[in-house]
């Protein structure tokens, strides 16, 4: 995964997913916990039986496109085609 900051991921761990994918401190591609305790924490948060928050989506009729990085040139033929 790599450090939690970009550039210092792309000097340190060159091949780690933040040094490819992340763009700055905050949009850093993925999120990891620091810690065991930390990772127990944001389980029970988002799983857990008394999370705190509600979903806000109604899933009904809903498409998911994942379109890889090496296929944005083709992104819109891709969309055309799955319309």
């Amino acid at each position: 995964m790599g450090p939690s900051s970009p550039s210092q991921a792309k000097k340190e761990v060159p091949a780690s997913l933040r040094a490819e994918l992340g763009r700055d401190d905050v949009r850093n591609a993925v999120h990891g916990s620091s810690d065991d305790a930390g990772a127990a924490s944001e389980v029970e948060f988002f799983f857990g039986r008394n999370h705190a928050w509600r979903p806000t989506a109604t899933l009904n009729c809903c498409t998911l496109a994942y379109i890889k990085p090496h296929a944005i040139p083709l992104a819109g033929e891709i969309l055309t085609d799955i319309a």
